[in-house]
């Protein structure tokens, strides 16, 4: 196929330049919560196979492969990606490989695709006829997000876990201390991050964690 003139080479891929930009961050992230390590499997982004009716051909669309399971679309949709779906073996009916096929929602090249982003937005898998062929089973709600606002969440999330473990470490210091009165405000602030809402689960069960052992210390 004839790459596009804007086309970037990511990790020996032709790639837009969207995608070169999203998908490090988006694999910086899932490392950072444990669902992966080392790089991402990366089987196809401005590509050609048959299988994917031109949706990849001109960009913002990937294919991963050897990801666990919903964690990886939840962050996928949190980052800006949507139209993120988990195809199952045999997803096509002809034998088609398990993978994760996603659009980057905002991209300028995702032309081909860009059926697939109203088709999750309708609530649809974003097969069969212009993406209508079966619900939506991927993860829920909806983030809404472009790929530009997903990176400054991905960024947020990063500051979120910074500020968590200096309140940690806080703590251990004031525990260290028997300070009384520090504790109780740090008790405070604990379950201000734990309310806040769309903290997520391993930031609340870190927090409640923490909680926990302060009920111990201060009754």
């Amino acid at each position: 196929m004839t790459l596009p003139d804007y086309a970037v080479t990511f990790r020996g891929l032709p790639a837009c330049p969207c995608l070169a930009t999203w998908l490090p961050a988006y694999e910086a992230e899932l490392q950072r919560r444990g669902i992966l390590t080392g790089q991402l499997h990366i089987y196809q982004l401005i590509g050609g196979a048959a299988a994917s009716a031109g949706t990849h051909s001109t960009g913002g669309a990937f294919d991963l492969l050897d990801l666990p399971g919903d964690e990886d679309l939840v962050v996928a949709r949190q980052m800006g990606a949507d139209a993120t779906w988990s195809r199952p073996f045999n997803w096509d009916g002809r034998g088609g490989m398990s993978h994760i096929h996603g659009v980057l929602t905002g991209c300028p090249h995702n032309g081909p695709a860009h059926y697939q982003i109203d088709a999750v937005s309708a609530g649809y898998n974003g097969l069969g006829h212009l993406g209508h062929g079966a619900p939506d089973t991927g993860p829920r709600p909806l983030s809404g997000r472009t790929w530009q606002q997903g990176l400054a969440w991905a960024r947020a999330q990063r500051t979120k876990e910074t500020t968590d473990m200096a309140l940690l470490a806080d703590l251990d210091a004031a525990r260290k201390k028997h300070d009384a009165t520090r504790l109780k405000a740090i008790r405070v602030l604990l379950r201000a991050v734990r309310d806040t809402p769309g903290a997520g689960p391993v930031r609340r069960s870190r927090i409640t964690t923490a909680l926990a052992a302060l009920k111990g210390m201060l009754g």
